[in-house]
């Protein structure tokens, strides 16, 4: 089916937004190939309670601007670019939430220092030239860096302010459709509320998370790594088409000890032997209860993998499903448009370094 008229419409004007900053004089243009990724999300079938399902978006804003770091303070948290013509919070408050990312420079073949991590945009300065972001910066980030900004995904662009895509089915936090965000610890819920009342006494209309009936959840930031969960009481299916910029170059993603639910954030399927996991930093082990785990859900449970260090007579070294300790899983894939379960069981967070794919675009 064709993009939703919410989200073509947020694409169409971040593009056109993007090609005027570059007419105004902003620095190095940037144009990413455009895809579409087509997202089936099961309902009940009538047989069921609820069906849950774990998507990605697969794709990008398009670039707003793109630009070197001449200045770069990890102290303070700033990048500062002598060349931009940007004006005071054109990438953040009224204007939306923005990121920056760092990328490698055109041609280069080897990894640069960084590259691949995001920051949420706190403050845009236009005396000082300067970008002021809101999470630590990556150390091994070094003055001149290149830097591409995007505007973030939010729940109200995919699926429209006032639910005017209609995909989900609305109602209260009980009876509506869900989309489930993990926030490191748990999940957060969000749905699309219908007050009966008429005068907003029980929390007005409008996307709700279920921490609060009546604070406006529409502008709820859906991160390029984050995974979705959706939870249908529908029949179903609900099918979505989605148009935005492909992702291009490497991507470096946080995982934290415990469980971390993250988005394929690519527009092409990767398996578990390119996905970068197991020479980022993911530990191997002779078992996967010992093992750092990647959990793909089926449909109703999780099948279990692992990268598996054992002698040949007990599996080998490679990875390998929780069931079949011995069959080579390396070809198990991670479909565009999905995302997975990472349990980090041993060791200290690291960063999952996800090589581009498709590897040429």
């Amino acid at each position: 089916m064709p993009p939703s008229p919410a989200l073509l419409a947020a694409v169409v004007s971040a593009t056109l937004a993007c090609l005027a900053s570059v007419a105004s004089g902003q620095s190095q243009a940037a144009t990413d190939p455009v895809a579409f990724i087509s997202l089936s999300i099961p309902g009940t079938g009538g047989t069921a309670t609820n069906a849950i399902s774990f998507k990605a978006l697969g794709v990008l804003q398009p670039v707003s601007y793109q630009g070197s770091a001449d200045t770069v303070n990890i102290q303070a948290r700033t990048l500062t670019d002598t060349a931009a013509t940007w004006n005071d919070n054109d990438f953040n408050g009224a204007q939306g939430a923005h990121y920056v990312e760092i990328i490698r420079p055109a041609g280069v073949t080897a990894p640069v220092p960084g590259e691949g991590t995001t920051y949420d945009i706190a403050a845009t300065d236009k005396i000082s030239k300067t970008l002021t972001l809101v999470q630590p910066l990556d150390a091994t980030i070094v003055s001149g860096a290149l830097f591409r900004i995007r505007k973030h995904w939010t729940i109200g662009m995919i699926f429209g302010a006032n639910n005017s895509a209609g995909f989900l089915g609305s109602g209260s936090s009980s009876t509506a459709d869900q989309i489930q965000i993990w926030n490191g610890t748990s999940f957060t819920l969000y749905f699309f509320q219908i007050d009966p009342s008429g005068d907003q006494s029980l929390g007005g209309t409008g996307w709700r998370a279920q921490t609060s009936n009546s604070a406006d959840a529409s502008t709820t930031v859906i991160y390029p790594d984050d995974g979705l969960v959706f939870r249908l009481l529908q029949d179903g299916p609900v099918n979505i088409s989605l148009l935005g910029a492909v992702k291009t170059g490497p991507s470096s993603f946080p995982i934290s000890a415990g469980f971390n639910i993250l988005a394929n954030v690519y527009s092409a399927p990767m398996t578990l032997t390119s996905s970068g996991l197991q020479t980022s930093g993911f530990s191997g082990a002779a078992s996967p209860s010992e093992s750092d785990q990647i959990l793909l859900w089926n449909g109703t449970g999780y099948d279990t993998y692992f990268y598996q260090l054992a002698a040949p007579a007990l599996g080998g070294t490679g990875w390998r499903s929780a069931t079949d300790t011995y069959a080579d899983a390396g070809s198990t894939a991670i479909p565009a448009g999905a995302a997975v379960v990472v349990r980090r069981v041993q060791g200290s967070p690291f960063n999952w370094i996800v090589p581009q794919h498709p590897a040429a675009l």
